[in-house]
């Protein structure tokens, strides 16, 4: 079950202005926005009285950067649009589905705006 594998490809997929500048924990220190940048921050598994789960529901922080805090809301309705209510198999992962969180404006220390938007995901084998 991949969680890491199912968000990016399903980020690459959709039309956004980030096009393929989609990073995982990190981004290059002179990438050029705009950008996303997606952690896993946890996962929760389905108890099953045997065996091992066969569906985990996975936290996804997801920030989307761009020159303005305006830019960066444009790119984090694109990221939701893609993302809210995905359910399907892309290459391999199988998305139970997919829910928006929360969602809020930021900025990282070099005053670069973003948005930080949050998804559960359930990933199923």
């Amino acid at each position: 079950m991949s969680a890491r594998t199912a968000t990016y490809d399903i980020l690459a997929a959709a039309a956004t202005n980030a096009s393929t500048r989609i990073y995982l924990t990190l981004a290059p220190q002179e990438t050029a926005t705009p950008f996303i940048v997606f952690n896993i921050e946890g996962v929760d598994h389905t108890f099953t009285k045997s065996g091992v789960s066969t569906i985990d529901t996975f936290r996804i922080d997801i920030d989307c950067y761009a020159d303005t805090l305006a830019a960066a809301e444009t790119l984090k309705n694109q990221v939701r649009t893609a993302l809210d209510n995905y359910t399907g198999t892309i290459n391999g992962v199988v998305v139970d589905g997919c829910h928006y969180q929360d969602q809020e404006p930021d900025q990282d220390l070099d005053l670069t705006p973003f948005w930080s938007i949050d998804f559960q995901m359930r990933v199923g084998t």
